[in-house]
């Protein structure tokens, strides 16, 4: 379908209107999808670097090239350069012999007016000096072997803004064995990347200016073994291993490569409900931080709170959604509700999930306050068949301490942890969050920074103990070191979360994570974005919407994407409903399991009573850091919970009867 270029010549009724503003095509652009090309050149041998670099070229949505010198003719590069898609080129140490320096550098394409960057890796105390001089042009004189004097376990980073962005002049520990250190033999026109820090700086990654070309060297490193952990200590280890062919990568891609189309950043606090106070969470004093130190706080609310909210309370979320937004934690909050199935059946989950959709849904239209449809799990994560439910009742995403189902094992590739957001599982959003009950590191934050990953940080009321104060440092932090940082909700986050790429001129590739995206055209022209991953697999959509206007289904299925013209700065809002079986008029919202209310009412005394004395907070930390949670858990399904919890009750009549007789009226 051909969509109208001038909205304005459109005749007919508005719908149609606005579907040539809209201009959707439903089909393919074609066939064949376009990727930026990186060409690798090397003389027969595979570099122990290479896998690493095909790795990441895949991760930043890159197309890898290997021309191999000993397979093809030399004289065969000008043709293969000459390629408007290549932006960037890799080449061996040991290749360098095998080329044609002056050809090699006319044959670069063009960007602008510079040419195309190149890096020269791989090299070792061995490597053939005069080469590393001819294409440094007197600059590096070889690499030497490492030496006592050299810290090796220490990287400094240089700072080159295009390069090393917010890195620059950062330390990180240096998650590698490098072969040898660059010997700089003239400083004019060089600059260090990375060094090796000592009485000396040891450079290992290094640029060379000359003219409109820059080319960069790197040595070979040799990456530490990676434990595979899904924690964020992962990033700083797998970046540093990596951070030559990142930062380069990064650097001659720009907007070529997979990219979030900004940064973004949230504070989610976990269990209140809209009181005030709840123990050390005080609405009206964390307003006043969020405002003067600008960010922005998601209250995780339990659904089974949704009609006790203080109507002061609820006056300041809804004068104030830039400030507080509301998401989805859990249903009852009875400790693990989404556990393995052998504990808590997927039958029950789906239950628990209808109900908190019917609480929440009760909530908005008890407060007026609206909420996101966005899941923070009680405890640990959910089993994948779970990610498929919460799919199907149109959950946006969820966040936890770890973004892996927990019947999944943790990913061994350690790129993996690049990112904090994947939908590798079921097609579901997942993203990481950085727990606050411990420091977090700065050098974690500006690495994420770096990579252009939403920052997500969490606490609970006790976060608060020490001062209302207490998250300023961090929020300060972000918007020092990415000061075009959005603080936003959970929902508007996933909205936003989506990888996009340039494919030319006027051309973009999107790859939508959630169900829910507003995807912005990021140029001062109108341009086409091809969105991919329309596939419904187990679950059939219900709607597709642009801007309130259906979309073909049976279009979309069949191509698997759609494109979408979008004018210049401006944005369009694609939504997807899927089908299920969610009638909210006609689901129990009440209280009826005796273990949440007094799961509940126990957790109430715990944050707004116990938290206030140093005895109460030390009971309640050897609680949870002891593992006593899960007894709890065991008394309850023997009666000896409820037992106790009378217990509590009869002493606490006994002692104000008592009270009553000492002191008569």
């Amino acid at each position: 379908m051909q969509c109208p270029t001038n909205p304005s010549r459109a005749a007919g009724f508005d719908h149609f209107r606005i579907l040539a503003g809209l201009c959707l095509f439903f089909f393919a652009l074609s066939s064949v999808t376009y990727s930026a090309e990186i060409v690798l050149i090397r003389n027969h041998n595979q570099e122990p670097d290479e896998l690493q670099i095909g790795r990441l070229a895949s991760f930043y949505g890159l197309n890898l090239q290997v021309f191999d010198l000993q397979a093809r003719y030399a004289s065969d590069i000008p043709s293969v350069l000459k390629n408007p898609e290549v932006v960037a080129v890799l080449v061996s140490q040991d290749a360098l012999g095998q080329l044609n320096r002056e050809l090699f550098s006319s044959a670069l394409p063009k960007r602008g007016t510079s040419s195309t960057p190149v890096l020269i890796f791989g090299i070792v105390a061995g490597s053939d000096k005069h080469q590393l001089e001819l294409w440094s042009n007197g600059a590096i004189g070889g690499c030497n072997p490492l030496t006592d004097s050299i810290r090796t376990d220490s990287l400094a980073v240089g700072k080159l803004p295009a390069i090393t962005d917010v890195l620059g002049g950062w330390q990180m520990p240096a998650f590698f064995s490098a072969a040898c250190a660059l010997s700089v033999t003239s400083t004019a026109g060089i600059d260090n990347v990375l060094s090796l820090e000592g009485r000396r700086e040891a450079p290992i990654c290094v640029r060379v200016l000359k003219q409109n070309s820059a080319l960069f060297f790197t040595t070979r490193l040799t990456p530490y073994e990676h434990s595979g952990r899904s924690n964020l200590q992962s990033v700083t280890n797998t970046f540093s291993a990596l951070a030559p062919f990142i930062m380069f990568l990064s650097y001659a891609a720009g907007d070529y490569k997979w990219h979030l189309d900004g940064h973004y950043a949230n504070l989610t606090i976990d269990d209140p409900w809209l009181t005030e106070s709840y123990g050390y969470l005080n609405y009206s004093a964390v307003l006043a931080e969020m405002e003067q130190h600008n960010f922005h706080t998601t209250i995780a609310f339990v659904p089974w709170n949704f009609d006790r909210s203080d109507p002061r309370v609820i006056v300041l979320f809804r004068e104030h959604p830039d400030r507080f937004s509301i998401s989805v934690h859990g249903n009852n909050h009875i400790h693990q509700e989404f556990d393995a199935y052998t504990k808590v059946s997927l039958s029950k989950q789906i239950t628990d999930i209808k109900q908190a959709v019917a609480r929440m849904q009760r909530f908005e239209t008890l407060t007026g306050i609206p909420y996101d449809r966005f899941m923070v799990f009680p405890h640990a994560v959910a089993p994948e068949p779970t990610f498929v439910e919460l799919k199907r009742y149109n959950f946006l995403g969820t966040a936890n301490s770890n973004n892996v189902p927990s019947d999944r094992p943790s990913p061994k590739d350690p790129l993996f942890f690049l990112r904090p957001y994947t939908n590798d599982y079921a097609g579901f959003l997942s993203l990481i969050r950085y727990s606050l009950n411990q420091p977090i590191p700065h050098l974690q934050i500006a690495i994420q920074c770096f990579l252009g990953n939403p920052l997500l940080f969490y606490g609970h009321q006790d976060l608060f103990q020490k001062g209302i104060d207490a998250f300023d440092e961090y929020a300060d932090f972000v918007n020092h070191t990415q000061s075009d940082t959005h603080w936003v909700s959970l929902g508007e986050l996933a909205r936003h979360l989506y990888l996009i790429r340039r494919c030319g001129a006027r051309r973009f590739e999107v790859r939508m994570f959630s169900n829910q995206m507003d995807l912005r055209n990021p140029t001062s022209v109108e341009a086409s974005f091809r969105v991919e991953g329309f596939v419904e697999g187990a679950l059939k959509y219900a709607s597709v919407t642009i801007d309130g206007v259906t979309v073909s289904r049976d279009r979309l299925v069949s191509t698997s994407s759609l494109t979408v013209v979008i004018p210049p700065s401006q944005i369009r809002r694609i939504r997807i409903e899927y089908e299920n079986d969610l009638q909210d008029a006609h689901l129990d919202v009440g209280r009826t399991i005796w273990r949440a209310w007094i799961v509940r009412t126990l957790s109430d005394f715990r944050d707004m009573r116990l938290s206030q004395f140093s005895w109460g907070r030390t009971g309640t930390r050897l609680y949870y850091d002891r593992g006593w949670a899960s007894l709890e858990a065991a008394f309850e399904d023997r009666w000896l919970l409820a037992l106790f919890s009378l217990a509590l009750l009869g002493a606490g009549l006994w002692r104000r009867v008592r009270k009553g007789r000492q002191h008569p009226l």
